[in-house]
């Protein structure tokens, strides 16, 4: 069995934003329930964010 890596911003232009909540919710993950909780209620969120203007990474850039 294989896995192919997939970007989720990607994932959101080609199939949109119902079936990526489908498809990220039939993802299990026993040993770490902050994984499991983070693809099933924040990823699509967080991958809306505008991270390129991110303070943060501006300050890693220097």
């Amino acid at each position: 069995m294989g896995y192919d890596i997939v970007n989720l911003k990607d994932m959101l232009n080609e199939v949109g934003e119902e079936l990526t909540k489908d498809i990220l919710s039939s993802y299990l993950c026993p040993k770490n329930a902050d994984v499991e909780y983070f693809l099933h209620d924040r990823a699509i969120e967080f991958t809306k964010l505008d991270t390129f203007n991110c303070p943060v990474r501006e300050k890693l850039r220097k």
